[in-house]
């Protein structure tokens, strides 16, 4: 989440990161900020940071008989940052034999020709340029015929 303000000339700006000076003359990171409003409602209105889960946190994938096997569909969940967020999934290890199926969304099933046990990384970017990554684990096998 970002906080959009306007400077004394009236240009629009956005704030990624707010910092204090505390009492002990130490600058501190404002992690969030929430606002009460006349109801007596509080709303956050700035989150530091994107911060990613993947559910489940882990891939399986498997396959009777021969052919490419395909995993179990993950979705990566984000809380902080400023929509819209961009997707780039990756293999990063082994150096091949994986794909993930849909390499730019949120929520992706992964490919392999042959068993293996793979990493997946996806990283997340929101409008303001903040990214956060997170690695998903996924293992192909096959059953015997």
């Amino acid at each position: 989440m970002a906080v959009s303000i306007r400077d004394v000339s009236n240009t629009p700006r956005v704030i990624g990161d707010i910092r204090v000076r505390d009492t002990g003359n130490v600058v501190r990171t404002i992690e969030q900020i929430w606002i009460r409003d006349e109801a007596n409602v509080s709303r956050k209105v700035y989150q530091r940071g994107v911060r990613l889960a993947a559910s489940p946190a882990f891939a399986n994938g498997s396959r009777y008989g021969a052919g490419p096997i395909t995993s179990d569909t993950v979705t990566v969940s984000i809380a902080g940052g400023a929509a819209p967020y961009s997707h780039s999934w990756a293999l990063i290890s082994p150096s091949a034999g994986a794909v993930a199926l849909n390499p730019t969304s949120a929520t992706t099933a992964f490919r392999a020709g042959g068993e293996l046990d793979a990493i997946f990384r996806d990283t997340v970017t929101d409008t303001n340029g903040l990214s956060a990554t997170i690695d998903v684990p996924a293992s192909f096998t096959r059953t015997d015929l």
